[in-house]
């Protein structure tokens, strides 16, 4: 079962198969030291060479690991909670915006038409300002300019959902421009 960025689950998924990537690497760096004593000359510095080339995945893999392996996925209640009001938009979930400075874990996320909604995760409201103004610069980027609102605390984020009229059924093309935006800013 491979489930894909933006649905309920992804990121312990992700997060479990980038560790069982990094252990792998781990354990064949170590074997491709251990089996290089066994050799000398040209050979063991082959060997050699060959564990420390695959130190550079490994350190790929490794670091946003470590920063990002802190946020897990949704609770089952809150997903389902989030998912009665797929009629307002598209929701998009389990998002981790990151920049130069912070990374912004966003729960969830509705896409409609000249609207953008994010909730940040627990402990991120001081955030709310700095991920909204950086999503408005990527949007503008991309010449979309919907209005961004991003809500600290879920309670307000759902007050949010529960005011939007249901999404309208001729709609352009923007909504899914702009979700699929949100997963390419995602890791």
């Amino acid at each position: 079962m491979d489930l894909k960025k933006g649905t309920p689950g992804y990121r312990n998924r992700h997060i479990f198969r980038q560790a069982a990537f990094a252990a792998a690497l781990i354990l064949l760096i170590a074997a491709l030291v251990r089996f290089s004593g066994r050799f000398s000359g040209n050979t063991k510095m082959f060997i050699m060479v060959a564990g420390i080339i695959l130190a550079i995945p490994l350190a790929n893999t490794a670091a946003p690991l470590l920063a990002m392996g802190k946020y897990r996925s949704l609770a089952k209640a809150e997903t389902e909670r989030a998912g009665a009001f797929r009629d307002r938009g598209e929701l998009v979930y389990e998002l981790v915006f990151t920049t130069k400075e912070k990374i912004y874990p966003a729960g969830l996320c509705l896409v409609k038409e000249g609207l953008v909604l994010a909730c940040l995760d627990e402990g991120q409201a001081k955030d709310a300002e700095a991920l909204k103004g950086h999503l408005k610069r990527c949007l503008n980027l991309e010449k979309l300019r919907p209005e961004v609102r991003v809500f600290s605390e879920r309670e307000a984020f759902f007050a949010a959902l529960e005011e939007l009229p249901p999404a309208s059924s001729v709609e352009t093309d923007e909504p899914a421009r702009i979700r699929d935006l949100l997963l390419r800013l995602s890791y």
